[in-house]
C-alpha cells in the first residue's frame, strides 16, 4: 500500500472482528456506527473506505475502496457489504496464512482469496 507523502487523504475505516467459526467475516465491514449524517459528510468528501478483518484480533486481511463504491447500498440500508463491482476495489492487505483462518471467513470472501 502506498501512502501519500504530502496530500492528505480522508479514510473511514471500519474493521470487524470474530472470535467464532460461526460468525464469519464477509469482508464488509462494521457499519454499525453509520449515521444519515455520516452519510452526507461522505456524500460530499468521496472518502476511501479501508474494510478489515481480524479473528482474535490478528488482521487477515484490508480492502480499500472508494465511498462511491457503496453510496448507493448505504443509501438503501445502510449495508453491510459492498458491491462486487467496484473498479476501485483492491486488495490492500491479506495475511500469508489467511487460509489457517478459512473457517472464519464467509464462503464468498475464501473464493475471492482464492481467486486473488
Amino acid at each position: 500500500m502506498l501512502f501519500p507523502s504530502s496530500i492528505k487523504e480522508w479514510c473511514e475505516v471500519k474493521p470487524q472482528n470474530t472470535n467464532s467459526t460461526k460468525k464469519k467475516l464477509n469482508g464488509g465491514g462494521s457499519f454499525n456506527d453509520y449515521t444519515r449524517e455520516r452519510f452526507e459528510k461522505d456524500l460530499k468528501q468521496d472518502p476511501t473506505i479501508l474494510t478489515s478483518g481480524f479473528v482474535e484480533g490478528k488482521i487477515i486481511f484490508i480492502f480499500e475502496f472508494k465511498f462511491d463504491c457503496i453510496r448507493k447500498k448505504l443509501e438503501d440500508v445502510l449495508s453491510r457489504r459492498f458491491p462486487n463491482k467496484c473498479s476501485s476495489l483492491r486488495l490492500a492487505f491479506l495475511r500469508e496464512n489467511w487460509k489457517d483462518y478459512k473457517n472464519y471467513l464467509s464462503k464468498e470472501l475464501i473464493n475471492f482469496f482464492e481467486k486473488w
